[in-house]
């Protein structure tokens, strides 16, 4: 990210009083440059947190939104998880990343609720069952090694994704599109791949709560 751009997302965040918005500001800012990090920008060489910290620290601002408007905390998850691919490469860079919070935060237990009722209503909730299909249905086969693992945003993407769909599996009452979501997770969950991605996600820090609780499916 840009020294210009992190200056004009600073001057916004300071002009904000509530809360929740400046936690949404300070996701957005440290998401931003976790996924330069990741993208190996030039430009924020002289930070000293690793990219986990700036992970962490989004993750620590997404929680403030949560805990303090679920409402909104739940049309960010949305938001994130259905961010449209744009034709500017260096804001697909970024959005590439973000993507991949969006399903996480949308299994969170504290939006249960709000996530069945909203794919109750499968007209309005087509455009996020037609993505999360999209990455479910990623292939694995192409995930050589662990540095594949890592570097593909969108193997993070599918596999947290795929977390969601089992945990949609766990409730007896889906609407047509959110029941053969579960239903494809289901069968992508028992790919070879698949758990041998897991795996390799087991071994790092940043990603191992996720191989953790894909890995709890495995034993109910």
């Amino acid at each position: 990210m840009s020294e210009e751009k992190v200056k004009e997302l600073y001057e916004e965040y300071s002009k904000v009083t509530d809360p929740v918005q400046r936690a949404q500001i300070s996701y957005g800012l440290f998401g931003k440059i976790a996924a330069d990090m990741e993208n190996g920008a030039p430009d924020i060489e002289e930070i000293r947190e690793s990219m986990g910290d700036q992970w962490l620290a989004a993750a620590e601002r997404f929680e403030v939104v949560l805990k303090n408007d679920p409402d909104e905390a739940f049309n960010m998850a949305v938001q994130l998880t259905t961010l449209p691919v744009s034709s500017d490469r260096k804001i697909e860079d970024i959005n590439k990343w973000l993507r991949g919070d969006g399903p996480g935060m949308l299994g969170r237990d504290e939006l249960r609720k709000k996530l069945l009722d909203y794919l109750a209503d499968e007209q309005k909730s087509q455009p996020l069952t037609q993505k999360l299909t999209e990455y479910v249905s990623y292939d694995f086969s192409n995930i050589t090694d662990s540095q594949d693992a890592f570097e593909d945003p969108s193997c993070y993407l599918s596999l947290s994704s795929i977390l969601l769909g089992m945990k949609l599996g766990e409730n007896d009452e889906l609407g047509t599109s959110a029941a053969n979501l579960s239903e494809q997770v289901k069968l992508k969950f028992n790919d070879k791949d698949v758990i041998r991605v897991i795996n390799y996600y087991h071994d790092l820090p940043d990603t191992k709560w996720l191989a953790d609780e894909l890995n709890s499916f495995k034993v109910k």
